[in-house]
């Protein structure tokens, strides 16, 4: 019987209070532009970026999230920049990538690293210009221990292709990746390896995701379902712990229209949902991304040519081995100490099974939990 009681204890309770815990209201950031991004900043605020102008510009944000349109900074002084990404490194430093229309429709593709809190510019390099075959739109943007780069897509063929960029910067040759495609997709780096989350084509009620070792390779595939809509842009895609991932993504109801609703869910280590949380209501939305401090997460996307960010809190005290591990700390190291803070773009304390997948944890009957937001305030 004490064998019995010992083994319950360690099953998950079926009413366990949900991970998602609370949603805000939006808050607009900025008057116009899109590509809206965060990232946490380890002494306190949010580094927020967002593209407009042809450029792209670089805010610091208290807390509160409150913006002025007065106090940002333009990045690359160029004025034709399209779609754009930026993300964190492990050396605290930062990759910024941007698409352009030169020749024909999103046919170059640029980048850019920055110093860690002055936003000097240490390099830039043109990645590829007058190249009509891919589609430069929609960057995927990693920059871990494992590799660095940037991937894009084929106008005609399924499948990534991910440029190295090195120091500041080096473009390496060009590397095919096998999965459906880099256009709205998402990548990030675990402890040995790649975790990329993609849509294949219009359509779909499923994400894909797949696993690549540091060699690019991939080493393991699988379809989940999230929603029994029109998944697209899963680009908001942040592990939590050791079996907990946090995926943003758009939802909308028929496949072909410009932009859905925001949703957010919590993924189990074999990718099943286990809470969802529809974000915004009939909204033309684009471009999500997601950002976490401690129990603090930032949700952004945009919507009729402004940036919006949505504040969620966690509850994570049913959640075991948050990671704590992120880049950017300031010895260097990539350990944030007791700073629960943790960087889009790479999470640095996981476990994996056998099949690159991470294992599954021991869950019985576990419940898909589907919660109403509140009114936005």
């Amino acid at each position: 019987m004490l064998v019995l009681l010992a083994a319950l204890a360690e099953v998950p309770s079926l009413h366990a209070a949900p991970v998602i815990a609370d949603v805000g209201g939006e808050i607009a950031i900025g008057r116009n532009g899109n590509w809206g991004r965060i990232h946490p900043d380890l002494d306190g605020g949010w580094w927020f970026f967002m593209a407009a102008g042809g450029d792209y510009w670089m805010s610091h944000l208290p807390e509160d999230l409150t913006y002025d349109d007065n106090d940002r900074t333009a990045l690359t002084g160029r004025t034709n920049l399209q779609d754009q990404g930026i993300v964190r490194c492990p050396d605290g430093t930062w990759l910024h990538a941007a698409s352009a229309s030169v020749a024909t429709p999103n046919d170059s593709l640029y980048a850019w690293r920055y110093a860690a809190d002055t936003f000097e510019v240490l390099g830039e390099v043109t990645v590829e210009e007058r190249v009509a075959e891919r589609a430069h739109n929609d960057p995927t943007l990693l920059c871990s221990e494992i590799a660095s780069g940037v991937g894009v897509s084929w106008y005609s063929e399924q499948g990534g292709a991910f440029f190295p960029l090195e120091g500041d910067l080096d473009v390496g040759s060009m590397f095919r990746m096998d999965l459906s495609n880099f256009m709205g997709s998402s990548l990030i780096a675990r402890e040995d390896d790649l975790l990329a989350v993609s849509v294949n084509g219009p359509g779909s009620t499923n994400v894909e995701v797949s696993t690549f070792d540091a060699d690019l390779s991939k080493t393991g595939a699988r379809s989940v379902r999230i929603t029994d809509r029109n998944a697209f842009w899963p680009q908001g895609l942040h592990q939590l712990s050791r079996d907990r991932y946090l995926l943003a993504a758009m939802v909308r109801d028929a496949p072909g229209g410009e932009g859905g609703d925001v949703h957010l869910y919590l993924l189990d280590g074999d990718f099943q949902v286990l809470e969802t949380e529809r974000l915004s209501t009939g909204v033309d939305g684009h471009r999500p991304w997601i950002a976490r401090k401690g129990e603090q997460v930032i949700v952004m996307y945009d919507h009729d040519m402004r940036n919006w960010a949505i504040p969620v809190t966690l509850d994570l005290d049913g959640v075991d081995d948050v990671l704590e591990d992120i880049p950017g700390s300031r010895d260097g190291s990539g350990r944030s100490g007791e700073d629960d803070i943790a960087l889009a773009g790479c999470a640095c304390a996981s476990a994996r099974g056998g099949d690159g997948l991470p294992a599954l944890g021991l869950l019985a009957g576990a419940t898909f939990l589907a919660r109403r937001r509140r009114a936005k305030g």
